[in-house]
């Protein structure tokens, strides 16, 4: 539970930083940032790329110490915990599924009209 809870700790700092970068983008330029404040979306989207592969690093490196040492699990809330986790996942897939993306004002290439 622990693990999860730091997990979804990461995801929803990510998810702060993408739109904190996303709302500074849309800034008006001023007389100290004269081209805009359209860097910050990139900054913020590379440290969302760096903390990704710290984390992946510290998750590969304790998945060879339980490879080799396999712990016991305890999983009485285990199962509660994940069902739970995967209904809050497929409700965000359900009210998410209609939000679309924008290519600058082009259509998508991926999305051809019929």
């Amino acid at each position: 539970l622990i693990s999860d809870a730091v997990h979804m700790l990461f995801d929803c700092g990510a998810l702060v930083l993408g739109l904190y970068g996303s709302l500074m983008s849309t800034w008006r330029p001023n007389s100290v940032y004269t081209y805009g404040y359209g860097r910050y979306e990139v900054l913020c989207g590379f440290a969302n790329g760096v903390l990704l592969l710290i984390i992946a690093s510290f998750v590969f490196l304790e998945s060879l110490f339980r490879l080799f040492e396999p712990p016991d699990i305890v999983s009485d809330r285990l199962l509660t915990v994940s069902v739970c986790g995967l209904l809050v996942n497929m409700i965000g897939v359900v009210v998410f599924s209609d939000v679309g993306h924008a290519h600058g004002g082009a259509p998508c290439p991926m999305h051809k009209p019929k």
